[in-house]
């Protein structure tokens, strides 16, 4: 495929039936056009940019913030204000999340605790949006999600949402209001290995009135293969998806049409070697690594997200530094940052960027990114 430069409009899929003028224009068409065609966006609205908007990322580099106590059983830090930090802990601390004030020490709350008591976890993954908590137990089937403020008062008890087990869940379920949005890990379109799983990409649960969930005979186990990010514009109305396999985001609607795709053509821009081992697809060799993580910040209208867009074995991929790239709430690219190391997670504050990264002895690190 050719090589694209940075295209500062969104242009869109569908042939311009009146405009054959420009011949330019008619060829950036016709090569997005046909990457729609190849179904790598599954909308015909698709912004679509070269690598060379990578090319400018602003270098950043990792300075260490001393925390006041020696966290020996975290896993990650989010700074939320400069009085506020969460930390998420291993099991071996006996409680998934700590909020403390990162300059004096002071415990606000810890909750999320280890085990199988009705108000516990037993495997526990938490993520930040920028805005919200989701904590997720992939062991019970159920998840959580707040606000690190209303997680911080005392007495707070989260709020836990069954969802059906039979989904196999690997992307973090959705929470909006009453409804449940749980990313379908059964849909899989991989044409280069003739994998068409072109079943619905959603499962929508009313929290209140949980219907059973239908899933197709047949399929093939994919839940290994191309999960997603997700992250949700509340002030918008829309659900963003970040994928892992591809360097491509999709938007949808809260009635989950996907209005609107943004694909980067790098060198993820094939579909990935795998495998199908016993029903279950894996991938062959190397796996590849897009979209890390992602934030919003309502503040300056923007998102930011980690991303790695590289190919490599699954004990390197997380060697590869990582960059982050800025969109307005439309989708727009606006700029990129290139980072030192690999981020494991991601702030954003009046004072700045900080993530999580990890040291040479595979220790978690604090830093302002500057």
């Amino acid at each position: 495929m050719l090589s694209l430069p940075v295209l500062v409009k969104k242009i869109s899929c569908r042939l311009l039936q009146n405009d054959l003028a420009a011949i330019g224009m008619m060829l950036l068409l016709i090569i997005s056009a046909s990457s729609c065609r190849n179904n790598d966006c599954d909308t015909d609205d698709c912004i679509v940019y070269g690598k060379e908007i990578l090319d400018n990322a602003v270098a950043l580099s990792n300075k260490v913030i001393e925390l006041p106590d020696d966290y020996i059983y975290a896993k990650r830090f989010w700074l939320i204000s400069d009085t506020m930090l969460v930390i998420e802990n291993r099991k071996e601390a006996g409680n998934f999340l700590d909020i403390v004030n990162p300059v004096n020490g002071k415990k606000y709350s810890s909750l999320l605790a280890y085990g199988e008591g009705p108000e516990e976890m037993i495997m526990c993954g938490i993520y930040y949006d920028g805005h919200y908590l989701t904590a997720v137990d992939y062991v019970r089937s159920r998840y959580a999600r707040f606000t690190p403020c209303e997680a911080s008062q005392p007495g707070f008890k989260p709020r836990y949402i069954d969802y059906p087990r039979e989904i196999g869940v690997t992307t973090p379920p959705i929470g909006i209001g009453d409804t449940t949005y749980i990313v379908n890990p059964y849909h899989y379109i991989n044409r280069s290995n003739d994998i068409v799983q072109d079943v619905d990409r959603f499962f929508v649960i009313d929290n209140n009135r949980p219907d059973s969930i239908v899933i197709e005979p047949g399929l093939l186990y994919t839940h290994n293969v191309d999960q997603s990010v997700p992250l949700v514009d509340e002030v918008n109305r829309r659900i963003w998806l970040f994928r892992k396999e591809r360097s491509i985001i999709d938007i949808y609607d809260y009635q989950i049409n996907n209005i609107k795709s943004i694909k980067i053509i790098d060198e993820l821009d094939r579909d990935p070697d795998v495998v199908i081992d016993e029903n279950t697809v894996i991938y062959r060799a190397k796996s590849p690594r897009a979209y890390l993580r992602a934030i919003i910040d309502y503040d300056n209208s923007e998102i930011l997200a980690a991303f790695s867009g590289k190919l490599s074995k699954p004990v390197m991929s997380e060697k590869v530094p990582s960059k982050i790239l800025v969109f307005d709430l439309d989708g727009n690219f606006k700029r990129a940052y290139q980072c030192q190391s690999y981020l494991y997670s991601l702030t954003k504050t009046a004072e700045g960027l900080f993530a999580t990264v990890y040291d040479d002895e595979d220790m978690p690190v604090f830093v302002k990114l500057e």
